[in-house]
């Protein structure tokens, strides 16, 4: 491939039967009415573009090959991470600590009022660690079940009811919207303006939300804790 520099030029010149000795010869020297161009020229000869040409058909037929070969290996990866990964349903099922916070003050209280129950502080907390995993283990039970009755775009569903709700809670008038709603859609919409309201909620009604719709859930009360961090300033 033959590449030259010609400053004396302005335009690229790809012609394949260009003579750059002549157009150098006839460059006429810098004058003070008309300045040398400061635009680099540069000349491919006939052969550098077919060598030009073969490379990018050759690289592109490369590029495609391993395009192909890492969209395999990125599928026979996820497939295993599908396999092999563990969820971690506690989080799923309790991202915010209520149940197992209601949990362990529970077991504490079961413990307190068992005449035979061991009053070490050690022994207690390690009872009320188990009466709290025990109970998120039939939360997660119940989760799973729930997710297993529900058809493959359950999650689409959860979304567009999730959107549905956050409208009618944030309109000025929510009314239309929750009359479109279904029975269940309506109890769920309840504990979400609950939450958001900051009203007292049962851990049954929680429950029912998390379970029903894991993103209305996690919207309100993510949206309820905002709020409150931007009421006391912090």
């Amino acid at each position: 491939m033959e590449i030259r520099a010609n400053n004396c030029m302005n335009t690229f010149n790809t012609s394949v039967n260009n003579d750059f000795s002549k157009t150098h010869n006839e460059c006429k020297p810098e004058t003070e009415s008309k300045p040398a161009s400061k635009t680099d020229t540069i000349t491919i000869s006939a052969a550098g573009k077919q060598f030009v040409a073969e490379k990018k058909k050759s690289n592109s037929e490369m590029d495609t090959a391993a395009i192909v070969s890492d969209l395999d290996s990125f599928r026979s990866a996820v497939r295993s991470m599908n396999k092999d990964l563990e969820v971690n349903w506690n989080a799923v099922v309790d991202p915010f600590g209520t149940f197992a916070g209601a949990a362990r003050v529970e077991g504490y209280m079961k413990q307190l009022q068992d005449p035979d129950a061991s009053k070490n502080v050690n022994d207690m907390d390690k009872a009320a660690d188990k009466y709290v995993q025990d109970k998120i283990d039939s939360l997660i039970e119940k989760k799973k079940a729930f997710i297993a009755s529900q058809p493959p775009d359950y999650r689409i569903r959860e979304a567009n009811e999730y959107k549905m709700a956050y409208d009618a809670y944030h309109s000025e008038n929510g009314n239309p919207l929750i009359d479109m709603m279904s029975d269940n859609m309506k109890k769920a919409y309840g504990v979400y303006k609950s939450i958001l309201d900051g009203e007292k909620t049962s851990l049954n009604d929680e429950e029912f939300l998390m379970l029903y719709n894991h993103t209305m859930y996690i919207g309100a009360k993510a949206e309820y804790i905002r709020k409150t961090e931007e009421y006391n300033g912090i």
